[in-house]
């Protein structure tokens, strides 16, 4: 990994495929299940991705605030989608782990995007954003300005931490001596677009409620 970059973070896209235990991980009945809960039976595997965060205080190792919703069309259902964050090892605040700032989905949409580079981040400019640490301070759109906490959510190698994709989220440098790698993936209702291009053909995870009655019903012997 450090010969491909080093001190930067590494977004491997699709890398649960190279690794089968990661592809394995969402279809998982206690995953499903959990995810269910959230956004009804017949499920769709969004997106998936493998980070492994370099140690290093350099800007490379770190992801700016964003929304995951920024990466999709408009036309997409953002509401409808449940991201799941998974860390193979402990991770603090040190180490890399991820901020939220509660709550931040009630205000929908914000503005960001790639904008040429690549990771997702706000549109500080238009947000008037500034990252205070433990706080955030910003005016969302027909708003007035918000001071709002920042937090930093320490997870066991094996946690899982579930959020919305318009939670506004950011990981910060890792300043171990050791490689933090997290898994994400992000589910969305079979149902609804997904904003991604017509050639992308997502993961189908089918749930319905007809299959789910038909798993309690026994196999007649003959």
């Amino acid at each position: 990994i450090e010969s491909l970059r080093p001190g930067k973070i590494i977004d491997v896209r699709k890398s649960s495929v190279r690794i089968p235990s990661m592809a394995s991980l969402p279809e998982h009945p206690k995953v499903l299940d959990l995810v269910e809960q959230v956004i009804g039976p017949d499920l769709i595997l969004h997106t998936q991705t493998g980070i492994p965060k370099l140690p290093g205080d350099d800007e490379g190792t770190k992801t700016p605030w964003h929304q995951d919703a920024m990466g999709f069309v408009h036309e997409a259902c953002p509401m409808g989608q449940l991201g799941i964050w998974f860390t193979l090892q402990d991770a603090d605040v040190r180490h890399g782990t991820l901020w939220l700032v509660p709550g931040s989905h009630r205000w929908g949409l914000l503005p960001g995007g790639y904008g040429g580079t690549l990771y997702l981040h706000i549109d500080e400019a238009a947000t008037r954003f500034e990252d205070r640490g433990d706080r955030i301070r910003m005016t969302p759109p027909a708003s007035e300005p918000v001071t709002l906490p920042a937090c930093g959510i320490p997870m066991a190698a094996g946690d899982l931490l579930c959020f919305n994709s318009l939670v506004l989220h950011c990981s910060r440098a890792n300043h171990e001596d050791r490689v933090r790698w997290a898994f994400t993936y992000r589910f969305q209702s079979a149902l609804a677009p997904t904003g991604l291009p017509s050639d992308y053909k997502p993961r189908v995870l089918r749930r319905s409620l007809m299959t789910r009655l038909l798993e309690r019903i026994p196999l007649e012997r003959t």
